[in-house]
């Protein structure tokens, strides 16, 4: 059975999204970010925009993607087993939002950016 939270969409498929779907999209995009800030991080300075801000951007774009409407189905359409599912994402997104905002590696990459040659050309909007 394909996981329509891990089949890129341009709306969430609301209809499709069961219960069962919930844990494993999320634990993948969560190695999958997790994945990603090691790799960025490793590639060693310069950091610049496009080396450092944007894959993390884009990686955690794809956690909000497949967890938003999750967050919404539990609002809006909640079952236990949906809640159940969605209860057991919590504690997952809260150790990669504590490991990922101490993560000693990245503030030093975001440090370098600020502190090199490049951050004089981002515009500050």
């Amino acid at each position: 059975m394909t996981n329509p939270l891990l089949t890129p969409f341009e709306l969430p498929p609301f209809s499709k999204i069961l219960p069962e779907h919930v844990v494993p999209a999320v634990t993948k995009a969560l190695n999958d970010c997790r994945e990603n800030v090691e790799r960025v991080v490793a590639q060693g300075a310069p950091y610049t925009w496009e080396n450092l801000c944007q894959p993390l951007a884009e990686v955690d774009d794809v956690l909000g993607r497949i967890f938003s409407p999750v967050s919404h189905l539990n609002s809006v359409k909640n079952s236990p087993e949906l809640r159940e599912a969605y209860e057991q994402t919590l504690p997952l997104l809260s150790e990669y939002s504590t490991w990922v905002g101490q993560h000693e590696g990245l503030y030093k990459a975001y440090r370098d950016l600020r502190d090199g040659d490049h951050y004089a050309t981002l515009n500050t909007a």
